[in-house]
């Protein structure tokens, strides 16, 4: 049984009009129509956007959003990334790993990320010399060598739009802006020439009202981390009445009617507890009547647990990780968990670092005069195995090259090769790879000479078949 998807809410009792979709109505059960408590449940936006001064707060004195706003980042710029499978030479992988050193772009990227947490977004500004005026487009083909020269970060709340691009539906920036104009200065940056970094990414409408900028990671956790800090909070006032005395005055409120009954109160009850504190003896008139009201705890620490977990959640983050925590059940280690999360954080690279990058590598790429094409990267892995684990492993990559080696499917070079880029043994180094291959060679020349060797002795197979003569010609017999 269904009813139209138009609810009306009494107005006298606060209700507000709601178009609400088809649901279940059972009237024997009360389910649905207006005698149903949860048809008057509704999301409405119930609040603002915290704004600058309240983030920065919860940042800087909140632990755990602090934490939540570091931990992600913290993760993906920790390894960081690597040529090795690039196909370039040692020495232009150096020159590569030495200029992000030089730009500090590790740190860079990682701050830009947390602050694209925080306030919703952030972006580096490129340093790029003789490539035209700041607000002018970069021409990538215009970036000479050595001219990348520093790069910069911003938050969200210290660069702001100039203008948006709102006519391009095909260009990568549509209903971004075109360019920024940074805080307490009249420069502005066309976006080539920026690297932005999102938060949370909202529809575009409210993009609009955000000043084109995403979302804070708190604002949607916001509830959550304001529950889990009042629990504390109670849990904490809770100890000061932990453990209470009770005392039972005669004419108690007799006594307190006069300033010398209510002085006396005070010292005859100020020496008893100084009594009890020293003595752990407690002195009572025959008349008064004493009792000691300790409050019990149960159940508090798995409120509070819970609310953890909650807030755990709603970061995306496990509670292993985000409040090293140890997992609980039998046998539980929090592996799975942890693999899991670092599975999701590999695909935040990808998805999140890995195009902001490439942007900025093919600007570097041409800054050395290395040939962008060949900037490619990986990142290094996050999951970090046992010494059994890895011991295990390498056991059978050398029980497969083994086999590999044996049947002539893989020479000795291009094994050892693999384990320099695992960098399984410190010893093995381009130069003593370049040594295998030498011998190889040899042994593949020697084994090519030996192959057209020629015997004096041997019978020239193309020679013609000596005459035999024939015994009947010449009269003689088989």
């Amino acid at each position: 049984m269904t009813k139209g998807n138009v609810r009306t809410l009494n107005p006298s009792k606060g209700g507000i009009r709601k178009a609400l979709g088809d649901s279940l109505v059972n009237l024997a059960a009360k389910m649905g129509g207006g005698i149903d408590k949860l048809s008057q449940s509704a999301f409405v936006k119930s609040r603002n956007r915290l704004d600058k001064q309240q983030l920065a707060a919860l940042y800087r004195e909140n632990f755990i959003a602090g934490k939540a706003i570091d931990i992600v980042p913290d993760d993906m710029t920790r390894e960081w990334r690597s040529f090795a499978d690039s196909g370039l030479d040692e020495k232009k992988i150096e020159e590569i790993e030495t200029l992000e050193k030089e730009l500090g772009l590790q740190f860079k990227v990682n701050q830009a990320k947390k602050m694209a947490r925080l306030y919703g977004g952030a972006i580096i500004v490129m340093d790029i010399a003789d490539s035209g005026e700041p607000w002018e487009p970069l021409d990538l083909e215009s970036v000479k060598e050595g001219s990348l020269r520093n790069i910069v970060m911003f938050d969200a709340e210290n660069a702001s739009y100039v203008k948006i691009n709102q006519t391009d539906p095909f260009a990568e920036n549509f209903q971004k802006p075109e360019s920024y104009r940074l805080s307490n200065t009249s420069v502005e940056i066309h976006h080539s020439r920026t690297i932005r970094f999102d938060g949370v990414i909202l529809p575009i409408d409210e993009l609009r009202r955000n000043r084109y900028w995403n979302d804070s990671i708190l604002n949607r956790a916001y509830d959550q981390l304001r529950n889990l800090g009042v629990s504390l909070d109670s849990a904490a006032n809770l100890l000061f009445e932990s453990n209470v005395d009770i005392i039972k005055v005669p004419d108690l409120i007799q006594m307190l009617s006069t300033d010398q009954g209510t002085e006396s109160l005070i010292n005859r009850f100020g020496i008893a507890k100084t009594l009890k504190s020293n003595n752990r003896v407690t002195l009572l008139d025959g008349a008064e009547d004493y009792q000691n009201v300790a409050k019990s705890f149960a159940g508090i620490p798995d409120v509070i647990d819970r609310f953890l977990r909650v807030v755990a959640s709603v970061f995306d983050v496990p509670a292993t990780r985000m409040f090293g925590d140890s997992p609980g059940g039998l046998s539980a280690t929090g592996e799975s968990d942890l693999r899991n999360y670092y599975d999701g954080v590999a695909g935040r690279q990808e998805t999140e670092l890995s195009p902001q990058m490439q942007y900025f590598d093919q600007i570097a790429a041409r800054s050395l005069g290395i040939d962008p094409d060949q900037m490619k990267f990986d990142w290094n892995q996050l999951w970090q195995l046992s010494d059994s684990d890895t011991a295990l492993i390498q056991k059978s990559n050398a029980e497969r090259d083994q086999i590999y080696l044996t049947n002539s499917v893989l020479k000795p070079s291009q094994v050892a090769t693999q384990l320099m880029n695992e960098d399984v043994y410190i010893g093995i180094n381009p130069e003593y790879i370049a040594e295998l291959e030498k011998f190889e060679n040899e042994e593949i020349d020697k084994d090519d000479d030996d192959d057209i060797d020629i015997d004096p002795e041997a019978e020239d197979p193309e020679a013609e078949d000596p005459e035999v003569e024939d015994p009947e010609v010449d009269g003689g017999t088989k």
